[in-house]
């Protein structure tokens, strides 16, 4: 398993130096490939996508340096594995991207800030939802002191002497 695993990653070296650059692709092609959260109505990168391709492209501060060789290739692996059935869904590939293309630490920063974006209009559509939901409450209780005041004069009308 671990030959197999250190196989695959020295293969994908080689095949990273053979990367004439990455494919064009929309902001809408790439949160369809490499998206996988969805908040708010919005899709966007999850912070594990961004640390996998971080790993692979070398990029990665090494999060797992207390951990042994062997678990840190095992993470690797996983990321190599779960990247690799991503770019293997051509529906959501057109583009084309390959492990070598993964590797390259420009897809990883540009995914960053896409990601970025998204968190930034995520953030911006709760602050309007909880406007709205401040808005909608501040007429209810608004609407509540009307009839509550109503109620009272109503109270003060019926009690007072003829």
């Amino acid at each position: 398993m671990l030959k197999k695993s250190l196989a695959a990653i020295a293969t994908s070296a080689v095949l990273a130096a053979c990367n004439p650059g990455l494919p064009n692709a929309t902001e809408e092609q790439l949160l369809k490939l490499f998206g996988d959260r969805e908040e708010m109505g919005i899709t966007s990168i999850s912070s594990h996508m961004i640390e996998c391709l971080d790993l692979i492209s070398d990029d990665a501060v090494r999060f797992y340096l207390d951990f042994s060789d062997e678990i840190a290739i095992e993470f690797t692996t996983t990321c190599y594995k779960w990247l690799h059935e991503r770019i293997e869904q051509v529906d959501q590939n057109p583009m084309g991207y390959t492990m070598a293309h993964l590797e390259d630490s420009e897809l990883a920063l540009m995914l960053k800030l896409l990601r970025e974006k998204q968190d930034r209009l995520i953030a911006a559509l709760r602050e309007q939802e909880s406007a709205e939901i401040a808005e909608r409450q501040r007429t209810e209780n608004e609407e509540r002191d009307r009839h509550n005041i109503e109620q009272l004069e109503q109270a003060k009308a019926d009690a007072a002497p003829d």
